[in-house]
């Protein structure tokens, strides 16, 4: 007995068919895609993603309190230049649109590229941390 899957182009886009080719007859299975267990990753994912960028937003919070207040030492000596200050305060709008265009892409069913939109607001620190620390060395 072989078994081989059926041509994609036959087969719906959320079912997965397989034939199976025996010695006198030969049948197709046919099941489902769209069950749960295929978002699970996507749960945990945005999970790890929101948490890291809530954790941030908590720390960008504390942050924002020290500049606006003036207290706030070594941050206020990096807040120099305009354009850090922008890209400092334009945090949150950040995290709030990449959940928002996350959330759609979830909606239609690209979970892979939802976590990665989720989690972009966190790379992104990164990289503005390291550019304020090493571009400023130049």
């Amino acid at each position: 007995m072989r078994v081989r899957p059926s041509a994609p182009e036959t087969a719906a886009p959320d079912r997965l068919t397989t034939r199976i080719v025996g010695e006198a007859m030969t049948k197709t299975m046919t099941r489902d895609r769209t069950n749960l267990d295929d978002r699970a990753p996507t749960i945990f994912g945005w999970a790890a993603a929101l948490i890291a960028g809530g954790g941030l937003l908590y720390f960008w919070v504390m942050g924002a309190i020290l500049i606006l207040s003036g207290n706030g030492g070594q941050i206020q000596y990096l807040q120099d230049e305009p354009i850090w200050r922008t890209l400092y305060f334009a945090y949150p709008l950040v995290f709030v649109g990449a959940i928002v265009v996350g959330a759609l892409l979830v909606a239609l069913r690209r979970d892979v590229a939802s976590i990665a939109v989720a989690g972009s607001p966190v790379v992104l620190a990164i990289v503005y941390y390291f550019a304020s620390i090493h571009l400023r060395s130049f």
